[in-house]
């Protein structure tokens, strides 16, 4: 899939995807934002709180848990476990609704025109791009997402559902998708030395 993605746009085609082709691009890209080790933070957990619920609710329906039992619900490793397995499930929970905001847009992928640069590769690999009203919900039509897919391909989901697009990308906007990945990212890399060293300096 990724492979006729960058193909076509190589040949300035659209994508030309199937419906199953489309589905498992959403997929491919919803994967590469949530597994950034800052999407999976982001999801808030009041395990303390929680616990603390808890154990009121279950006295006041006329339950009985000892001091030892509340010591160990209340054990920072147990309360680190309970954390990590919510997040676990509340990101989870995410996949069904970022999918169907997916779904709702069209595909977009840029091509760079040539001498224009080239896409850097980084362990944040997305870069979104909140709309003109401030608004950052990946379901908003003017929030962009982009994935570079090859060093001189990138796709985003943009448009009217069903609809697919190609675009060419001058230095300026291969700069600032460059920029943003670079800025959020703990490790990059580039199969051109100009573009870290532009990058690191600016």
């Amino acid at each position: 899939m990724l492979d006729k993605i960058v193909e076509n746009a190589r040949r300035n085609h659209t994508a030309d995807l199937s419906e199953e082709e489309r589905a498992l691009a959403n997929e491919f890209l919803m994967f590469q934002m949530k597994r950034v080790p800052d999407f999976f933070k982001q999801v808030a957990v009041d395990a303390e709180g929680q616990i603390e619920t808890y154990i009121a609710k279950f006295e006041a329906d006329g339950g009985k848990i000892s001091e030892s039992e509340k010591a160990s619900l209340r054990d920072p490793a147990f309360v680190k476990r309970a954390v990590q397995n919510a997040r676990v499930y509340g990101v989870g929970r995410q996949s069904d609704r970022i999918l169907s905001a997916f779904a709702a847009k069209g595909l977009t992928v840029a091509h760079i025109s040539p001498n224009e640069g080239s896409f850097i590769l980084g362990s944040h690999p997305t870069a979104r791009y909140a709309a003109p009203d401030g608004r950052k919900d990946l379901g908003h039509p003017d929030v962009e997402l982009w994935l570079p897919v090859a060093s001189d391909v990138a796709i985003t989901l943009y448009g009217e559902s069903g609809t697919e697009s190609l675009v060419k990308l001058n230095n300026a906007g291969v700069t600032k998708i460059n920029k943003t990945i670079f800025d959020q990212s703990t490790v990059v890399a580039s199969g051109a030395r100009s573009v870290l060293d532009a990058l690191i300096g600016s």
